[in-house]
């Protein structure tokens, strides 16, 4: 009974379609695995707060999401099983716990949720990614072939890479004789020369012909993988090298590579994604084509080339780049408006243009080190709600303009207000006095307990907010603990007097502070008092105490005799 329950159990995984597994991804699973994570053996705390946490699971959630290969079937197709949901729901059970990557992923997802991460050296997630979606593709496209058809036995990164690539030694072996049908009548010849061989393939017997040996998906008879990718007016775009020197970047004799323009996937032969200056080359080859007259795809991207490298000209005047800016401004890839601006001839009325139209790269504009600062005062009067919040999150407005934002009708352009240096001090006191005003608990929790990041923030408010938060704990049932995320800010602050780090102590000492990192994070503090680090020294918490007794020291206090009183109360226990 024990092996039929564990056979139907691995039966439902197998079957698990994608939508079911990626609402897993909001259950406590996440969670767990980053608490665990983020737990410190040898101090026995968190090295993240809870806020945090939530972060890095989304994070997390959004990571795992990306590594699972875009054209994996999702059980809408014929076949044993739903490959992107059984895929996702093995990442969660297994991929992420393989002990040779568990600390990258890790490092990945709060690097991802804006924290630094723990420490760990971090590698490159995206090669790091295209290994992992490489060997899930390797596994599911010779799936046929594979000694080990249930995914579950296998319980690391290596060894599924170690099974694909064995599949992948069958499968390549039952393709080596085959004859496919028509390949010749499924090519559309652009170029073939003595330096290279460029078709559009438009049947399945030319995908497999011209892809033998390879690592693509469209390439393999018994998958239906291009017919899905393939239409008439967006066919498979066929490289081939024939060895000669002459390009900008030269290739070994047979280097191939497979470009279709619809998906956005621009392969070598390994099925990875080239890097981006040999993506453009191979474009401006096939843009030298008829390929342009025929396929607008193709006409897009090598037009979109042909910007960008004028847009990075020194020839370029600035005369054209306010041309460009006008012109492109709100219509292209945000890469083609980053390469108009990093001209350090662009005029400044482009610049400005530029953050008024252009949605997807606003924020940077403002930042920009021409950006004018009359331009941006301007802009903060807009009628535009989204461009206020732009504008005020920019960090270069007059405290004049920031006091008239602190009066926005939007809370995400005062939660800016109140975390800004140049906010006048009479203004954050408002602010904070809205927030600990009776009503909904909204504006403490998106302006409130952001005041406490603003080194500006009066040192007497620190005490009625924290208050504030507490009452807020108290009294309503919600996603946040208020008080935990405001004592981890305000234990950041500089302006926290060394009387307040006291007084917060005393008043929230049958609260955890530990979980908000408060008493470690104010021992650094410039305010911090040398009584205060004793008192600290003596904490219940090893990582507190330590740290308080290493800044003891370098004050110049004997932390001898504490030391020894600690050992001798160790061995009492």
């Amino acid at each position: 009974m024990k092996l039929l329950l564990e056979n139907w159990n691995r039966y439902l995984l197998n079957e698990i379609s994608f939508d079911k597994a990626r609402e897993r991804l909001k259950d406590k699973v996440l969670t767990k695995w980053i608490k665990g994570m983020a737990f410190d053996e040898e101090t026995k705390t968190m090295t993240l707060n809870p806020e945090e946490i939530e972060a890095a699971r989304v994070a997390l959630a959004e990571l795992l999401l990306e590594l699972v290969p875009s054209d994996l079937d999702n059980g809408d197709r014929e076949g044993p099983m739903p490959q992107k949901g059984t895929s996702l729901e093995w990442l969660i059970s297994i991929g992420i716990n393989d002990p040779d990557i568990k600390g990258e992923i890790y490092d990945e997802a709060v690097s991802m949720s804006g924290e630094t991460s723990s420490g760990m050296a971090v590698r490159d997630m995206n090669q790091l990614g295209r290994k992992i979606r490489g060997a899930l593709e390797r596994y599911w496209h010779t799936h046929d072939y594979s000694d080990q058809k249930d995914i579950f036995s296998i319980e690391t990164w290596g060894a599924l890479s170690w099974a694909a690539d064995k599949a992948k030694t069958k499968f390549d072996a039952a393709q080596e004789d085959k004859d496919y049908k028509d390949p010749e009548k499924g090519i559309e010849v652009f170029r073939d020369d003595d330096k290279w061989r460029i078709y559009a393939l438009h049947n399945k017997g030319a995908a497999c012909h011209y892809g033998k040996g390879t690592e693509w998906c469209t390439a393999a008879p018994g998958l239906s993988y291009f017919e899905e990718y393939y239409e008439p007016d967006d066919p498979l775009f066929y490289f081939e090298s024939k060895g000669v020197a002459g390009n900008e970047v030269d290739y070994p004799e047979g280097t191939r590579f497979q470009f279709h323009f619809g998906s956005g996937q621009f392969m070598d032969e390994g099925d990875i994604e080239v890097e981006d200056a040999i993506k453009d080359e191979l474009i401006i080859l096939l843009g030298q084509t008829d390929a342009t007259n025929k396929y607008p795809k193709v006409k897009h991207s090598y037009e979109l080339i042909r910007i960008m490298k004028k847009a990075g000209s020194a020839s370029t005047t600035p005369e054209e780049l306010s041309a460009m800016a006008h012109k492109y401004a709100g219509l292209w890839r945000p890469n083609v408006m980053r390469a108009i601006m990093a001209n350090e001839d662009l005029p400044e009325e482009a610049l400005v243009y530029i953050a008024m139209n252009d949605d997807d790269v606003r924020r940077e504009t403002i930042r920009h080190h021409r950006f004018p600062a009359a331009a941006l005062e301007d802009m903060a009067l807009s009628d535009s709600a989204e461009i206020r919040l732009v504008v005020a999150a920019s960090g270069k407005l007059s405290p004049e303009m920031l006091t008239k934002l602190s009066m926005d009708e939007k809370l995400s352009v005062r939660t800016y207000v109140a975390m800004d240096k140049s906010t006048p001090r009479s203004t954050l006191t408002k602010l904070a006095q809205d927030a600990m005003a009776d009503g909904p608990a909204d504006n403490y929790e998106d302006v409130g307990r952001y005041l406490f990041k603003n080194a500006s923030l009066p040192p007497e408010l620190f005490i009625p907010l924290l208050k504030r938060a507490k009452d807020l704990d108290e009294t309503r049932v919600g996603r946040m603990n208020y008080i935990d995320v405001s004592l981890n800010y305000a234990g950041r602050n500089p302006a926290l007097t060394a009387a307040a780090m006291e007084e917060i102590l005393d008043t929230y000492s049958n609260w955890d502070l530990r979980e908000s990192h408060f008493e470690s994070n104010i021992i650094a503090l410039p305010n911090m008092s040398v009584a205060l680090l004793w008192r600290l020294s003596e904490s219940d918490d090893k990582y507190t105490a330590q740290l308080a007794r290493e800044f003891l020291v370098k004050r110049g206090e004997d932390v001898g005799l504490s030391i020894l009183a600690e050992n001798f109360r160790r061995f009492l226990k």
